[in-house]
Formats: structure tokens, sequence, C-alpha cells
């Protein structure tokens, strides 16, 4: 009976404690390899600089991109954790997918996390991907 009570407790009084850190979460950034000297690394379905209110209103019922994003943001943090290749060919398959240009070329994308310190805002690169090129063609050397 004691057990079943020490099962049923945390039932009735849940732990708050969802996460043991809050850690800024990464952003993915792509570059397309061979496309010039150096790579030019850009934002990957950056967020909208500015919503309306019947946008965010909206995407309170019906937000598909948002969480794919969030889905991607799931993917980026399992490859930091401990470097899973599913979560990396899952943001691959998916930049492809949403990026036109991106179809029959080699790239990249790269882990970014941004936070700050005293004034300023830090960009730190937490994990370059391998260069992925379509099936078929071999990638371009890198410079």
């Amino acid at each position: 009976m004691i057990r079943m009570l020490a099962l049923f407790l945390p039932a009735l009084f849940p732990s708050w404690r969802f996460f043991p850190a809050v850690e800024p979460s990464p952003r993915i950034e792509v570059a397309h390899v061979g496309a010039g000297p150096a790579e030019a690394w850009r934002a990957f379905r950056p967020p909208p600089a500015r919503l309306t209110a019947a946008q965010m209103i909206a995407r309170l019922f019906w937000s598909p991109r948002r969480n794919e994003d969030l889905y991607l943001a799931s993917c980026a943090e399992r490859i930091i954790a401990d470097g899973r290749d599913h979560a990396r060919r899952e943001i691959l398959k998916r930049i492809r997918a949403a990026t036109p240009e991106a179809r029959g070329r080699a790239l990249r994308f790269r882990l970014v996390t941004v936070h700050r310190e005293g004034e300023r805002l830090v960009e730190r690169t937490v994990y370059v991907s391998p260069i992925d090129a379509p099936a078929g063609d071999p990638p371009e050397p890198a410079s």
C-alpha cells in the first residue's frame, strides 16, 4: 500500500523542475560548398523580424512551419548532446526540401548558440556537419 502511495504522489504533486538547466537553443546555418572562395553561412529559416497581432493569434491555432522548426531545434540539441546521425540526416533532409537552391548542390550546416556576456551577444559554433553531396555527385573540395 505504501509503495502504491509513493507511485501516486508524484502525480498529485509534480515537480516543476522540467529541465536541469536552461541553455541557449542552437540556430541552424547553411553553406553551399563550392559556391565561392569561402563558405558563406546564412541562417536557415530565421525567425520573422516582426509579427502582427493577427499573425500571433493565427500561430496559436495553425503553425506547421513553427512546429517543424521546433523539431529541427530538438534534432540540433540531440546532435550537440550525443552526435546522433539520425538527427543530422533529418536536418539535411529538411534543408534540401525547404531550399530550392540546395537541390543538386553539396552543402553543410552548422549549429550556433548565442548567449549574452555582459552587454554583448556572443556566438559560438558548436557543430559543423560533414559535406553532404547529393546522390551521385562527388563533393567539391573546400577552399
